[in-house]
């Protein structure tokens, strides 16, 4: 005769881990990778990185040193790599028309392992098409030339 099983459940784990891993980031407390650009750099945690990123999964991977820095691409600056980090350990993140610029939701959308809430979930590209539609919706609104030639360098058409 088999034994009962039971489910064991832990409430609001996900939002708890959530919470966790962005003190941990604040805190700076088990870090283990630093990403730099030009002005500046922040620590971070390299299993949060890989498990969010294939791009930093095979950075990582293909070198194992204890404490790597990570040199960011030329075309990223300090102020959207905290963005884009702080959307890896949050989930979200707040920022004013102003400040969203498609570089953010570009690097977010190429590299990151991400599905967005309202997407098709049958399609992979979902997260990025949802991104595309936004950024149209925000840039391509204001008519402005600028705004049009500022999304289409970033290959949103």
């Amino acid at each position: 005769m088999a034994g009962q099983h039971y489910c064991l459940r832990w409430d609001n784990y996900q939002s708890n881990m959530t919470s966790v891993f962005h003190q941990l980031l604040q805190t700076e407390a088990f870090v283990d990778v630093t990403l730099a650009c030009n002005e500046a750099s922040l620590k971070a945690h390299k299993v949060v990185l890989s498990a969010c990123s294939s791009y930093f999964q095979k950075l990582l991977l293909s070198n194992p040193c204890k404490h790597p820095t990570i040199i960011m691409p030329k075309d990223v600056c300090f102020n959207d790599l905290k963005f884009i980090i702080e959307f890896v350990y949050r989930g979200e993140i707040d920022v004013s028309q102003a400040e969203l610029q498609c570089n953010i939701l570009v690097i977010i959308c190429k590299h990151l392992k991400i599905s967005a809430q309202y997407c098709n979930p049958n399609r992979d590209d979902s997260f990025e098409i949802w991104v595309v539609h936004i950024l149209k919706k925000i840039f391509l609104s204001n008519k402005g030339p600028e705004s049009s030639e500022s999304c289409l360098r970033h290959g949103i058409k």
